[in-house]
């Protein structure tokens, strides 16, 4: 049996560790982390979207500051005992303080693809990419299940320290059928949605059920920092072509991929998707400049003044 690799190792007092999120989280290099952690100094953690729950919330609370971009999904579970801060940041503004050190990451826990003598983000496209080339330390799961995606994807091999192979299936998030009531919003939407506009889909039943109602429609872009499987069967079905978009005309713009096996064999080199970092595919200068965008998004809560 291999040796496991000395996560605790690589920490300092002091450190901000952070990880691949959302379908790319680097379960095998959490799970070592979890097993060593009597070993780790006190830290900070800085979290984006966590879908999963390798690592006990408890036992990291007592040796890190945990901090998220949000208390979404498996994040909620720090917010429950206590242990959560909010990052209360524009998520398009985030790779330009890690980039520049306003906001240092020194170890980062990557999942990758291979991609010829260099790494590949596969799924998703965040700030880790951005603090990659100033991390002390990077630590990369190689995957070879993962699909490799066109855009700013490529990792330099130079910049990893250490690495891992696994083979597991990608993490899967298929959408699930509408509920009456959503159908229901939905139609009043679709209204709302001309031929040949561009869009911008959040997470959630919701948003899935309003791609479901635009099978109608011609000529739809994609400008969206997440999609699944109802956008991509939107695409198959050539309802979203991108032809009429004057900014990155015929191609789709993503930040991440969350979906099923169908989203990611669809991207799998697929050169009309091109990944982007949250500075673009985020941006409100890149929004403003895109004619016709439809923002299609949840919320969980909403005040009296409509935020």
């Amino acid at each position: 049996m291999a040796e496991e690799l000395d996560v605790a190792g690589l920490l300092r007092p002091g450190d901000r560790l952070a990880w691949s999120a959302g379908p790319m989280e680097p379960t095998d290099l959490i799970g070592v982390l979890g097993r060593q952690l009597d070993r780790v100094p006190r830290i900070s953690v800085l979290l984006n979207l966590s879908l999963q729950t390798t690592i006990d919330a408890a036992r990291l609370a007592s040796r890190a500051t945990v901090t998220a971009l949000g208390g979404a999904v498996t994040n909620r579970r720090f917010q429950e005992i206590g242990a959560l801060d909010v990052l209360p940041i524009n998520y398009s503004t985030l790779p330009d303080l890690v980039a520049s050190g306003r906001l240092a990451i020194d170890v980062v826990l990557l999942q990758v693809a291979a991609e010829g003598d260099a790494y590949n983000l596969s799924l998703m496209v965040d700030h880790l990419a951005d603090a990659v080339p100033r991390a002390r330390a990077v630590v990369a799961e190689i995957n070879d299940c993962l699909p490799v995606t066109c855009g700013e994807t490529r990792i330099q091999a130079a910049d990893v320290d250490h690495t891992v192979r696994v083979s597991r299936p990608p993490f899967e998030l298929p959408s699930r059928s509408s509920r009456a009531i959503e159908r229901e919003i939905a139609a009043h939407v679709c209204r709302l949605v001309g031929d040949g506009a561009t869009l911008q889909i959040g997470l959630g039943s919701l948003p899935d059920a309003v791609l479901e109602s635009l099978t109608s429609k011609r000529d739809l872009g994609l400008h969206s920092g997440t999609i699944g499987d109802r956008a991509v069967e939107l695409i198959e079905a050539g309802v979203i072509t991108n032809r009429k978009k004057t900014v990155d005309t015929d191609t789709c713009v993503v930040g991440t991929l969350l979906g099923s096996r169908r989203v990611y064999r669809w991207a799998h080199r697929n050169p009309r998707l091109q990944m982007r970092s949250p500075r673009y595919t985020h941006d409100i200068l890149v929004h403003a400049s895109i004619p016709r965008l439809v923002g299609i998004n949840a919320a969980l809560e909403v005040d009296l003044t409509g935020q």
